[in-house]
C-alpha cells in the first residue's frame, strides 16, 4: 500500500490533490455526520424529556381522581388503553400504602428493574424505567412504575446514519468527478476551499482561503473569506447579544414577553410564567389567556391601550393592571411594551416587560392610609407635635402646638432654637438634660416644663418624646408631641386643698371609716377614735382584734376568714355586731367594708363603722309597739281589715263575723268588689264609687264614707267606712275599719218619722197661735179707738180747759200705749213659751231615741 502511495506521490500530484481533495470531503463529511448525531441526540434525549414530563402530568391527572375514589377499573383500562397506544411498554400501579392494584404489561412474579437515572444512558438500551408519584391536593395517593420504549431513538439514528453516508458517498463520487474535470488547479483550490469549509462547519470561524488570483474561483475565495469574517463578527455578536439577553432574563426580577403579530406566536419567558404562579409550561400554555387574565376593572383600560399601542406608531404601551393569578386571586402588575414595525409602518412585532408591583400597591395603600391616619391624627390631635430630624437638622412644629402658645407661623418658625428660645430659663437645662439621657441611654423622654406664651404669662406642657437611632448607634430622628398640663398644674394644687378639705370632712363624719390592711388599722378618721374612746393616733397599727368581745383568738380569726370569703366575692360585707370600746363597755354597731382589690381582699379595705345602739332601743321598741298594735288589731270589735292592691292580705275575728266568714284564706280569695252590691244607694257603680273612694283615701291620707256590703251569705247592710293610708316596707296598704250601722240607720228612720210627726203638730199649733194673735189685735184696735173718740170730744167741749185736758189726754194716750205694748210683750212670751214647749219635746224624744238606740248597740255587742 506504501508503494502504491509513493508511486502516486511521485508520478501525478493531480490524483494527490484529487485523494487529498476526496480525503477532505470524507472528513468534512464525517465531523458533519458526527456534529448531526450529536445533534440528533441531544434532540431526541430533550424529546424523552418532554414526553416524561407530559406522562407526569397526564397519569396524575388520570389516575390522581380515580385512584382516590378506588374505581379499579378505570384505572386499569387508562393503563392498558396507554400501554396499547405505544406510550409505555408496562405499567405497575401501587397505593399510597405500597398495595398492588393494578399491574399492565408486567409480570409480578418478576422483581421491578430499578429505577434509571441517566435518561441518555438509558435511552440506547431500548427502554427507560421510571417511577412517579401519584399526587392529589398535595398529598400522596399512589406510586407509578412504568416502561417507556425508546426504540424511536435508535432507528432514527440508523435511518440518518444510511442518509449521512448516502450523501456523503454521492458527494465524494460527484467531487471525483468534478475535480477530474475541472483539472488539478481548480481541484487544488476547491480543495482549499473544501478544507476550509470543513473547518467553518467544525465551528473555526477564524480560518480563511488562500487566495492570489482575481478569477471567479479567486473572487468565490475572498468572498468566502469576507463571508467567513462576517459571520465571525455576526456569530461573536450573537453570543454577546445571547449571552447578554439571557443573563438579564435570569437576573431580572420582570417577566419578557415577545408577541409576533404576523405569525400570531407569543413567547413568555420562565420569569413570566413564576410572577403568575406557573411551574409548567405546557399548563401555562394551555391555562393563561391574556385578555381573560385581566380584571374586569382593569380590562377594558388595558385593552384600549394595548390596542393604541400597537396600532399607532408614536404611543408605547405602560399600564398598571391586575391579572388573574393560578390560584385565581389577583395581582397588580406594569406591563411596558414597544412596537416594531417594517418599511410600510405595520407592527410587525410587539414585545415588552411584566413587573409584578403588589408590594408596591401595597407599601402606596399603606403610605397613604398612614399619611391620611397621621394628618388626621396632627389635626384633631389636642396635643402639640413636634418633629426634630437630627441627620437633617430640620424641625417641625405642627400647628396646634403654635395655637396652644399663640403664635404664628412666622413668630415661631420651625426650627430648634425657636422652641428652645421660649423654654423657662429654669427649665431649659432639664430639659435638654432629658434630651441628652434619651438620646445616651434610650430611657423615656417624658418631662414638664414651662414655655412662654404669647400673652407673656408661662404655661406648663408635658412633652414626651421617641429617638430613632440608626445601625451605627446615632439619633435620626427625634419627633414627640407636648400636652398643655397647665390645667393639671393647677388642679394640683386644687387637689392638695382639697385632701386637707377631704381630711376634715373625715374627722367630722358622723361615722367611723378606717383603712384596714391584713385586718390592721392603716388610718382611721377621728370619729372611729372617738366611737371607741381611744386617743387620736392610738389605733393606728393595732390590729381589730381590740375592737371585738370576742372570748379568743380562734373565734375572731374564723370570722375574720368569713368576712374576707365575702369581699373576695367582689361584694359588700356588712353586719350588726356588739363591739367593745377601750374602757370595755360594749355597744351596738353597724359595720360595712368592701375590698379595694377584691382579688386580694388582705391587702387594703375600707370599713365604715355606725353606733346603733339607740336604733337598736327603737326598733325593740317599734317592735314592742308592734305587738300592742297586732294585739289591738286582733282584739278590735270593730272590723278591721288591710288591702294590698286588690286583694285583702289580713283581717280580724270581728271582719270575719260581720262577713260571716270562716277563715281569713277565705277573704283572701275573694275581690273587694264581690263584697258589695252591683249599685249603691246613689245610683252609682260600686266599682266606680270604691276606685274614687280609695283615690280620695290615698290623696288626703284617710277618707269616711258610708257604704252598702254584702255577707257571704248575701245579705246586704250598711256601714261606716274608714279608709287610712299607710307605708310598710316601701309598699302603700289601705287600713280599713267597718261599722255595721243597720242599727243607726234604723234608729234615723225613726227618728225621722218622729221629727215629721212633731213638725205637723209646730205647724199646727203655730196656726192657732196665728188666728188667736189676729184676735188680739183686732180687740186691742177697737178698744184704743173706742177711747180716743171721747176724749177728743171732751177736748172740743172743753176748750177752756184745753190745757189740762191735754194733760190728762196725754197721761190716758200713755196708758193706752203701755197697754198696747204690755199686749205686744204679752203675745211675744206666748210664742217663747210655745217654742220652748216644742223644743222641749223635741229633745225629750231625740233623748228618748239615743237612749233606745244605745240600749240597742249595747244589746247587739253582746249577742
Amino acid at each position: 500500500m506504501r508503494r502504491i502511495l509513493d508511486w502516486l506521490t511521485q508520478r501525478s500530484f493531480r490524483l494527490q490533490l484529487i485523494g487529498a481533495a476526496v480525503l477532505s470531503e470524507i472528513i468534512l463529511i464525517a465531523a458533519l455526520t458526527y456534529l448531526g448525531i450529536q445533534q440528533m441526540d441531544r434532540a431526541l434525549a430533550e424529546q424523552i424529556r418532554v414526553r416524561i414530563d407530559q406522562g407526569t402530568v397526564l397519569f396524575n391527572a388520570a389516575l390522581a381522581s380515580e385512584l382516590a375514589e378506588r374505581n379499579y377499573s378505570a384505572l386499569e383500562l387508562a393503563l392498558q388503553r396507554a400501554r396499547g397506544e405505544g406510550e409505555i411498554d408496562y405499567a405497575v400501579l401501587r397505593d399510597e400504602r405500597g398495595k398492588l392494584i393494578v399491574a399492565a404489561g408486567w409480570d409480578m412474579e418478576r422483581p421491578l428493574p430499578p429505577i434509571d437515572g441517566d435518561v441518555l444512558a438509558a435511552a440506547d438500551s431500548g427502554m427507560v424505567h421510571l417511577q412517579q408519584f401519584i399526587t392529589l391536593g398535595g398529598l400522596k395517593v399512589g406510586e407509578l412504575r412504568y416502561g417507556l420504549p425508546t426504540a424511536f431513538l435508535q432507528e432514527a439514528r440508523r435511518r440518518l446514519l444510511r442518509q449521512v453516508i448516502l450523501v456523503a458517498s454521492a458527494g465524494i463520487l460527484v467531487s471525483l468527478v468534478g475535480l477530474l474535470l475541472l483539472g488539478f488547479g481548480m481541484m487544488r483550490r476547491l480543495g482549499n476551499l473544501t478544507h476550509v469549509a470543513g473547518r467553518l462547519a467544525g465551528g473555526d470561524l477564524s480560518v480563511r482561503v488562500v487566495n492570489d488570483r482575481h478569477d471567479e474561483i479567486g473572487r468565490l475565495g475572498a468572498a468566502f473569506n469576507n463571508m467567513a469574517q462576517m459571520l465571525d463578527e455576526r456569530v461573536h455578536a450573537l453570543h454577546a447579544s445571547e449571552e447578554r439577553l439571557a443573563l438579564v432574563m435570569l437576573g431580572t426580577s420582570d417577566g419578557i414577553w415577545d408577541w409576533d403579530l404576523r405569525r400570531n406566536a407569543t413567547y413568555f419567558s420562565p420569569r413570566f410564567r413564576e410572577l403568575l404562579g406557573y411551574g409548567d409550561e405546557q399548563e401555562f400554555r394551555v391555562m393563561f389567556q391574556f385578555r381573560t387574565a385581566l380584571h374586569p376593572d382593569d380590562r377594558d383600560r388595558t385593552l384600549a391601550a394595548l390596542d393604541a399601542a400597537t396600532q399607532q406608531a408614536d404611543v408605547r404601551f405602560d399600564e398598571t393592571y391586575r391579572l388573574r393569578c393560578r390560584d385565581g386571586s389577583y395581582r397588580w402588575f406594569r406591563g411596558r411594551g414597544q412596537t416594531q414595525r417594517d418599511e410600510g409602518g405595520e407592527a410587525s412585532r410587539f414585545a415588552g416587560s411584566l413587573s409584578d408591583i403588589s408590594a408596591q400597591k401595597a407599601v402606596e395603600q399603606a403610605l397613604r392610609e398612614s399619611e391620611e391616619t397621621f394628618f388626621y391624627a396632627v389635626r384633631g390631635s389636642s396635643d402639640g407635635i413636634w418633629d426634630w430630624n437630627v441627620s437633617e437638622n430640620t424641625y417641625y412644629i405642627s400647628p396646634r402646638y403654635r395655637e396652644l402658645l399663640g403664635y404664628s407661623e412666622e413668630e415661631l418658625p420651625n426650627e430648634r432654637q425657636s422652641f428652645l428660645g421660649i423654654v423657662h430659663p429654669e427649665d431649659l437645662p432639664r430639659v435638654e438634660e432629658a434630651v441628652r439621657k434619651h438620646f445616651r441611654e434610650r430611657t423615656p423622654y417624658d418631662v414638664e416644663y414651662r414655655m412662654r406664651h404669647k400673652d407673656g404669662g408661662w404655661r406648663w406642657f408635658r412633652g414626651r418624646g421617641q429617638a430613632v437611632w440608626n445601625p451605627e448607634g446615632r439619633v435620626i430622628r427625634f419627633a414627640g408631641a407636648s400636652s398643655d398640663i397647665e390645667a393639671q398644674k393647677q388642679a394640683e394644687g386644687s387637689i392638695k386643698s382639697l385632701l386637707a378639705e377631704q381630711q376634715a370632712l373625715l374627722d367630722n363624719a358622723l361615722v367611723g371609716i378606717v383603712y384596714l390592711k391584713n385586718r390592721v388599722v392603716m388610718s382611721c378618721n377621728r370619729r372611729f377614735e372617738v366611737l371607741f374612746g381611744y386617743e387620736p393616733g392610738e389605733l393606728t397599727g393595732q390590729t381589730t382584734e381590740i375592737l371585738y368581745p370576742y372570748p379568743s383568738w380562734d373565734i375572731y380569726d374564723a370570722r375574720g376568714a368569713e368576712t374576707y370569703q365575702v369581699l373576695n366575692s367582689n361584694r359588700s360585707f356588712s353586719e350588726e355586731i356588739q363591739l367593745r370600746r377601750k374602757d370595755g363597755s360594749l355597744f351596738w354597731g353597724y359595720i360595712t367594708g368592701r375590698a379595694i382589690d377584691p382579688a386580694h381582699p388582705q391587702d387594703g379595705s375600707v370599713w365604715i363603722y355606725l353606733d346603733v345602739s339607740e336604733r337598736r332601743l327603737a326598733i325593740e321598741a317599734l317592735r314592742v309597739s308592734e305587738g300592742r298594735f297586732r294585739k289591738y288589731f286582733e282584739e278590735s270589735t270593730d272590723a278591721s281589715l288591710i288591702i294590698e292592691g286588690d286583694r285583702f292580705v289580713d283581717c280580724n275575728l270581728a271582719a270575719l263575723n260581720m262577713l260571716r266568714m270562716n277563715s281569713k284564706q277565705e277573704l283572701g280569695t275573694v275581690h273587694p268588689s264581690e263584697l258589695s252590691p252591683e249599685y249603691q244607694p246613689d245610683g252609682r257603680l260600686s266599682v266606680e264609687k270604691a276606685d274614687e273612694m280609695i283615690r280620695i283615701a290615698f290623696e288626703q291620707g284617710s277618707h269616711r264614707f258610708e257604704w252598702l256590703h254584702r255577707r257571704a251569705d248575701g245579705e246586704i247592710f250598711p256601714a261606716e267606712v274608714l279608709l287610712t293610708r299607710i307605708i310598710h316596707q316601701d309598699t302603700p296598704l289601705l287600713y280599713v275599719v267597718w261599722r255595721d250601722i243597720t242599727d243607726r240607720k234604723l234608729a234615723e228612720t225613726e227618728n225621722r218619722k218622729l221629727r215629721e210627726e212633731l213638725e205637723q203638730r209646730v205647724r199646727e199649733r203655730t196656726a192657732e197661735l196665728t188666728a188667736a194673735n189676729k184676735e188680739l189685735e183686732a180687740f186691742s184696735y177697737s178698744v184704743s179707738h173706742d177711747l180716743v173718740a171721747p176724749l177728743r170730744a171732751i177736748d172740743g167741749v172743753f176748750a177752756h180747759d184745753r190745757g189740762r185736758l191735754r194733760c190728762a189726754g196725754r197721761r190716758t194716750r200713755q196708758g193706752i200705749h203701755r197697754s198696747h205694748t204690755q199686749w205686744h210683750t204679752t203675745h211675744a212670751a206666748i210664742d217663747r213659751r210655745h217654742a220652748c214647749l216644742v223644743t222641749r219635746d223635741t229633745q225629750r224624744d231625740e233623748t228618748r231615741y239615743r237612749q233606745s238606740l244605745r240600749h240597742r248597740c249595747i244589746y247587739s255587742e253582746r249577742s
